[in-house]
């Protein structure tokens, strides 16, 4: 197994086959695979094109909301 740390508290481990495991604060939050037997390099470079598309989900999530002030919020 092969531990890719990030920013956050977020890990991506990679059974060095197939597998990553997504985890935040030591919890499995996500799993995903690829078809094809990975070298070292190119699993860094899925977990980081994986990771960057969640944070860019969450913000267009997040996208449709507008706060104006503390106390009010649109969406």
């Amino acid at each position: 197994m092969i531990d890719f740390l990030y920013e956050d508290d977020i890990t991506i481990t990679w059974d060095t086959d197939k597998t990553f495991v997504v985890c935040r604060d030591g919890v499995t939050i996500n799993s995903f695979a690829e078809r094809e037997t990975l070298t070292m390099e190119k699993a860094r470079l899925i977990a980081d094109e994986w990771l960057g598309d969640m944070l860019q989900e969450e913000m267009l999530d997040h996208a449709d909301e507008m706060y104006f002030g503390e106390d009010e919020q649109y969406a």
